[in-house]
């Protein structure tokens, strides 16, 4: 099993996300393990960004997008947050 520690989905599951939002949107975006503070990179765009958006999915996993247009981030987080709940 492609499982990640800590009750976080498999990588297959961030994949297609992670390539349906790119292809519909052209941004990029990658998945984090959230610790109090830290966020840690589990998967998503190699070229990460150094302007991006944090959105918490649930308390242990969130997702970065690369700044776009406000609401194309909430949409995209919107989304993402019914997805993984």
């Amino acid at each position: 099993m492609n499982k990640i520690p800590g009750n976080i989905p498999d990588k297959e599951k961030f994949k297609k996300c992670i390539s349906f939002f790119s292809e519909k949107y052209g941004v990029e975006i990658f998945f984090c393990d959230i610790k109090g503070s830290r966020w840690s990179y589990i998967d998503g765009s190699k070229n990460l960004v150094s302007n991006y958006s944090k959105f918490i999915l649930r308390s242990n996993l969130g997702i970065c997008v690369q700044n776009t247009a406000p609401d194309i981030s909430c949409e995209i987080a919107s989304s993402l947050e019914q997805f993984f709940l």
